[in-house]
């Protein structure tokens, strides 16, 4: 059965903060911190207004799909980049405009017996339901912006990037670890891969990043002083908490002058 669509989306308010935000990737300056500012618009944008998914029909093409709770099928996942980085994943696409759902839907033959099958989420709603996934791309008329998982945790908790930050650091100063890492229990983090296998431990401490260019920039930095960076990957929180409680590891959030640290006593 079709999803009936009530409202059509015009999109209008999230094509003109999009096509700016395009030019700025979540991390894109992350040694200044400066990125999560001038995303801003879009942020406020994405959490003030609604926005759609295409379902499968009968027949669709295969390929990598999810159902999300609460919608009366599946929904296609895409492979996005920023820059040239993946994501670390299939992820889903949002739409903002129902016009620009209709025309990709038919592009991709989503809807082979030419019903149209889509689902519209109130304001904000659908990011806590993305919280474990390692992004989501909205798609505008001429182009698409990628969130990564970062942008998707601080939405899921009806904050900006920026916000969602603050929240976790007064949470650290006030001696809230427990807290704070509740609040990133059910994310994704980025890690940085050790080239012999595991992942890159710095002076008993496990760094993880909140947004995908804030670890390849500190991979990079690592690059231009070992003459080899590690990769990138996108791990649940929950599986990297258990690592660190094994090893007895504090993790070390966004590492540099504004790192978060979180005790090994703190992830329990």
């Amino acid at each position: 059965m079709a999803v009936t669509l009530i409202t059509e989306l015009d999109g209008t308010r999230l094509e003109a903060v999009g096509r700016a935000a395009r030019a700025v990737p979540a991390g894109s300056n992350a040694d200044t911190g400066a990125h999560l500012h001038e995303r801003t618009p879009i942020y406020q944008a994405l959490l003030t207004e609604p926005l759609a998914i295409a379902l499968l029909g009968p027949g669709a093409p295969a390929g990598p799909s999810l159902r999300l709770p609460g919608t009366s099928g599946p929904t296609r996942l895409v492979t996005s980049l920023v820059g040239a980085t993946s994501l670390g994943g299939a992820i889903v696409q949002l739409f903002a405009a129902t016009r620009r759902l209709r025309d990709v839907a038919r592009q991709g033959g989503l809807w082979p017996d030419g019903v149209e099958r889509m689902h519209v989420f109130a304001p904000g709603s659908v990011f806590p339901l993305l919280r474990s996934h390692p992004g989501a791309t909205l798609e505008l008329s001429d182009g698409s912006v990628s969130l990564d998982a970062g942008e998707i945790t601080a939405l899921a908790e009806g904050q900006t990037p920026s916000e969602f930050v603050e929240t976790l650091r007064q949470l650290v100063i006030g001696g809230r670890g427990q807290e704070a890492a509740r609040h990133l229990s059910q994310s994704m983090l980025y890690v940085l891969g050790h080239p012999q296998g595991g992942m890159v431990i710095l002076q008993g401490e496990l760094p993880v990043f909140l947004h995908l260019q804030e670890a390849v920039a500190f991979a990079a930095r690592m690059a231009a002083q070992l003459g080899r960076g590690p990769d990138q990957a996108a791990v649940a929180a929950g599986e990297l908490f258990r690592m660190a409680i094994r090893g007895k590891l504090a993790i070390v959030v966004g590492p540099g002058p504004g790192a978060l640290r979180l005790r090994y006593l703190d992830l329990r």
